[in-house]
């Protein structure tokens, strides 16, 4: 646990990469409170190929990511939902960084390091000790994934392993 006091934090420009696209391979689901729609593009800003609709209930949406670029996150079809799964008009589509989560997969309670870079010997910035759900996803390189946990006076932030992430709202990836 690194306290508030010597914590360093990634200004908002170092979020997000703004250098070519990067492959990775990691599950998130969508979480776009107070939204009617969350909107599927075709390129990273680009035209809306689908709307994925949010019901009563908070319908729930899981994708597989490959790759991240400029704060978008693509995503191989199909979308798995909740009740359903959506075939994505021509295999893929794009989402913005600010929607999606994942949650981890740490059951045994093995601590997850978070480190300043995609980088085992970059800085240690902290660690998740507990299993933790709604991890907000920032950026993704390789096997490496820019994470957000906040949960009252908890706070982390910093790059994991995405071995450690699960994409599922539902069950916990064991």
């Amino acid at each position: 646990m690194v306290p508030q006091e010597n914590r360093e934090v990634l200004n908002e420009a170092d979020e997000i990469s703004t250098a070519n696209p990067c492959e990775t391979s990691f599950g998130v689901y969508v979480i776009d409170p107070g939204e009617a729609f969350t909107n599927v593009r075709n390129a990273p800003g680009g035209d809306v190929i689908m709307e994925l609709a949010h019901g009563e209930l908070g319908e729930e949406y899981m994708l597989d990511i490959i790759e991240a670029q400029d704060g978008w996150f693509k995503f191989f079809g199909p979308i798995l939902g909740g009740e359903r799964d959506f075939d994505v008009p021509g295999g893929f589509g794009w989402v913005h960084h600010s929607i999606v989560a994942t949650d981890t997969r740490n059951y045994g309670s093995q601590p997850i390091s978070l480190y300043e870079s995609p980088d085992e010997t970059s800085k240690l910035v902290g660690t998740i000790d507990m299993e933790s759900g709604g991890l907000k996803v920032l950026d993704a390189c390789q096997e490496w994934v820019l994470i957000e946990l906040k949960h009252d006076d908890y706070y982390r932030k910093g790059w994991m392993k995405t071995e450690w992430c699960c994409g599922n709202p539902f069950t916990n990836c064991s």
